[in-house]
């Protein structure tokens, strides 16, 4: 698989096949010929290898081991393959179907299978890898498992019930195996949105397959990601588009995933003026990032994914009746998933807790945002409250300790700024909670310590 996941190479830096067709900033959709011909040679030659092993197998050249290692490595291969297939239809549509049985093709050149074709080979071969992988690996976390082939399986029938295959009754089997990923008791979210990426977590409850990085086989340099105004300088390469940042409101996802300040500068003071995505360069220690050696992860399944692929299938799958509780469900454990960070708290007996077309409330809220964050020794929080009325404000640490606390007249609809020191001892992440009234506020802001 390094063909697809390397030092520059393949998906390390695969915005460069796709810069030219409005998928990133300043695209201009003049699209060339050989547009992303390079992603497509390499996903054929990872299924070279792959079927090359595969072929082995069939042959039974593997002497010595059980019928259950044999099969284990099958399906590793074939999950593999799917992977590489599911990739190629998605961006190609109906590709040559080549598989271990398949008589040389330069030889005998071959042409497109179907999408339909296609689809069929990524379903046999996922369901075969469901079948015989393990839950988990002891000391390989980065393989291949069970939970993944069928994450990735109710991906694939989701993709399938609508175009171009247009086949309904997918929703039905993408939401039944989503629903045995969520009953497997596996995998769970992290507690705050702002830790997904962490390196800590880069095998944890939510990832469930990954392309991997590690000191031994680093990650493209982390430089192309961000601003060079950001620690010893990025180089500016994979910029944010500043209109998708301008209609993302404020709020702890965006924080986490937008790299929007730094050092108390905005990224309309950036050289580059645009934002840029956090997840592949800011959760790396400072060293590893001046010294060009990333170990990010490239996740290709999460168990979030799985939980918006029940829910919609589920929702599909009911034929415009009443959505089933279980696709609710799915929502909220997202929703419980993030309370930290949101000050959601869940209802007691799971019921109410989804905002629908017929609950969104048209009420003033207290709107608090934080600036800079990330921060260094300080930062101000900006509260405009619905009401007048005296703010209550309360700082704590990640692990619940309080820190500091202070109380603030707030005009109705006038913004307030509260400016904080944080205690040096206590720089990192700090959670803060607002309170005027009956109106409550809740948010994290981000430290690069």
């Amino acid at each position: 698989m390094n063909y697809l996941w390397n030092y520059w190479e393949g998906y390390g830096y695969a915005y460069g096949p796709f810069i030219s067709d409005d998928q990133l900033n300043n695209g201009d959709l003049v699209i060339p010929d050989d547009n992303a011909d390079d992603l497509w040679n390499r996903h054929y030659m990872a299924l070279l290898n792959i079927n090359n092993a595969l072929g082995s197998i069939k042959k039974g050249n593997i002497k010595g081991e059980t019928q259950e290692t044999i099969d284990g490595l099958e399906a590793q291969g074939k999950f593999l393959r799917a992977h590489n297939y599911f990739m190629l239809v998605r961006m190609f549509g109906g590709v040559p179907l080549i598989t271990e049985d398949t008589p040389d093709p330069i030889v005998n050149p071959m042409p497109r299978a179907s999408v339909a074709e296609v689809y069929a080979l990524i379903v046999s071969d996922l369901t075969f890898a469901a079948a015989h992988l393990p839950e988990s690996w002891s000391g390989a976390p980065g393989k291949p498992t069970s939970g993944a082939a069928k994450g990735i399986l109710a991906k694939a029938y989701l993709t399938m019930a609508t175009y171009p295959l247009n086949e309904p009754s997918n929703y039905q089997k993408a939401a039944d195996m989503a629903l045995e990923v969520m009953n497997s008791g596996v995998y769970h979210l992290v507690d705050s949105v702002d830790e997904v990426f962490t390196l800590a977590n880069k095998y944890g409850s939510e990832m469930m397959w990954s392309y991997n990085s590690t000191y031994d086989d680093i990650a493209t340099d982390p430089e192309i990601w961000t601003t060079s105004s950001y620690l010893d300088g990025g180089w500016g390469d994979a910029a944010m588009d500043t209109s998708f940042e301008h209609r993302w409101p404020d709020q702890p996802r965006k924080e986490a995933y937008v790299f929007t300040h730094w050092n108390g500068k905005h990224y309309t003071d950036f050289d580059e003026q645009t934002p840029f995505c956090k997840k592949f360069f800011f959760y790396i220690s400072s060293d590893d990032f001046n010294g060009y050696s990333s170990i990010m992860n490239y996740p290709i399944i999460r168990y979030a994914d799985v939980l918006l692929i029940y829910a919609e299938a589920a929702n599909m799958a009911s034929a415009g009746a009443t959505a089933p509780q279980s696709a609710v469900d799915a929502i909220n454990n997202i929703f419980d998933g993030c309370k930290l960070v949101t000050g959601y708290v869940p209802a007691a007996g799971g019921a109410g807790r989804v905002i629908t077309s017929n609950s969104i409330s048209s009420q003033p809220s207290l709107i608090v945002t934080a600036f800079p964050n990330p921060y260094q020794e300080n930062f101000s929080l900006k509260i405009n409250s619905p009401v007048t009325g005296q703010a209550m404000i309360s700082f704590y640490t990640m692990n619940g300790v309080k820190i500091g606390e202070m109380k603030r007249d707030v005009v109705a609809m006038k913004d307030v700024w509260v400016p904080y020191n944080v205690p040096a001892v206590y720089r990192t992440r700090i959670v803060y909670t607002v309170t005027v009234g009956s109106f409550n506020a809740k948010g994290i802001v981000l430290s690069p310590n």
